[in-house]
């Protein structure tokens, strides 16, 4: 089943905020799954495997783009595979 929305989460050195963060998203309840799209500027890249999905889906990239909040949304937005992209902040539960 493909995902109706993309959350694209960009990130740089805040993993305690993160891990919350993305688990909030999870934690929707929602009739399809949703993608999360975490976008590395600058920091090692952590796929979160510990955490439980569910039936959504996590990708986990590097910045691609120019570096910043900007740069790491765009790049997030070009990988988003659903209609529709909604953004979260990486501090954001």
């Amino acid at each position: 089943m493909q995902p109706i929305i993309s959350v694209v989460m960009a990130t740089r050195d805040r993993p305690q905020l993160l891990r919350r963060a993305v688990a909030s998203v999870f934690a929707q309840e929602h009739v399809q799954p949703i993608e999360v799209v975490l976008v590395y500027d600058g920091t090692e890249i952590d796929e979160l495997h510990d955490l439980d999905r569910g039936p959504h889906t996590l990708r986990a990239i590097k910045n691609s783009r120019t570096p910043g909040l900007a740069g790491a949304r765009n790049t997030g937005i070009l990988e988003a595979t659903a209609p529709l992209v909604a953004f979260c902040d990486d501090d954001d539960e």
